[in-house]
């Protein structure tokens, strides 16, 4: 590959080469598809899964689900939770894939006018149908081994 040699200013090299390695990094991520996600979601044990399928069927309708909100619904801290992120991103790394939940800060309104800061998990609207595909062939094929752990 050519090499091509750009001038940046002194105060910027730092800024300049980090995004030159994340972009080399993510040229080397094969893209999400419907086999990958499904066997994918096959070996996630049932924490993990759940999470999934929480913020799938929020991103599908439009909406954002807060940390605190998944954690109350899968009656677990948000602690946990975020090590169910970290460990569902670090296995779509392990298999040269881009992340599949994202961390965002979101900005909520409360009720007398005031904004405050909310904690949000995401997913792309492409990754939550799959997901979502995922989770139903999973469902109407209740013989098919999985890999995930019980608990």
């Amino acid at each position: 590959m050519p090499y091509v040699m750009v001038p940046v200013p002194e105060e910027h090299v730092e800024e300049a080469m980090e995004a030159v390695l994340r972009i080399t990094r993510n040229s080397r991520l094969k893209p999400w598809d419907e086999a990958a996600m499904a066997d994918f979601f096959s070996e996630l044990d049932e924490a993990a899964k759940a999470l999934l399928s929480l913020v799938a069927r929020a991103t599908a309708a439009n909406r954002q689900i807060a940390q605190a909100s998944a954690a109350d619904r899968m009656e677990v801290t948000q602690r946990e939770v975020l090590g169910i992120v970290r460990d569902i991103n670090l296995r779509a790394q392990e298999l040269s894939h881009p992340f599949v939940v994202i961390n965002q800060e979101a900005t909520e309104t409360l009720p007398n006018g005031r904004t405050r800061p909310v904690a949000i998990i995401a997913t792309s609207h492409e990754l939550a149908a799959m997901i979502t595909a995922a989770e139903q062939a999973e469902l109407a094929n209740p013989d098919r081994p999985t890999g995930g752990q019980t608990g």
